[in-house]
């Protein structure tokens, strides 16, 4: 995800969860510069957590990261009117969520049948058998 360089915004805010009323309260401390941020540009830095799920419900799926990456910015752009924060969305960050959620590879290897004898070899004989007895 994209993040803002340090030292734009010196604004001060005080944010406080208040459970027994199940609300979150912001505000401003008291000698904190009176600057804002627009929210078109703080969903253009931060994805809506909307964004992330649908990013990781596809995820799970066998589908490679740039047809996740062109279905998320189509359905979230004319679906759920998240256009801006959606066309932000890069290829390498829903590789990087697919990561998380999958794990390195969904592929398992036959230790025989995926090493060829022919061609560049890149372990030894006793190395391979260290391989089989141990994985």
């Amino acid at each position: 995800m994209k993040t803002r360089p340090s030292g734009l915004c010196h604004a001060k805010i005080k944010v406080e969860w208040l459970v027994s009323l199940k609300i979150v309260k912001v505000e401003r401390y008291k000698h904190s510069s009176n600057y804002m941020h627009l929210l078109l540009d703080v969903d253009r830095l931060k994805h809506p957590q909307a964004i992330r799920t649908l990013v990781e419900k596809e995820a799970v799926k066998n589908y490679l990261p740039p047809a996740i990456t062109a279905t998320i910015k189509e359905y979230a752009t004319i679906e759920l009117g998240l256009g801006a924060s959606a066309q932000e969305l890069k290829c390498k960050e829903v590789t990087n969520i697919k990561y998380k959620v999958c794990g390195p590879m969904k592929v398992h290897f036959d230790l025989k049948l995926d090493i060829s004898q022919s061609g560049i070899v890149f372990a030894h004989p006793e190395q391979l058998e260290k391989l089989e007895n141990h994985g």
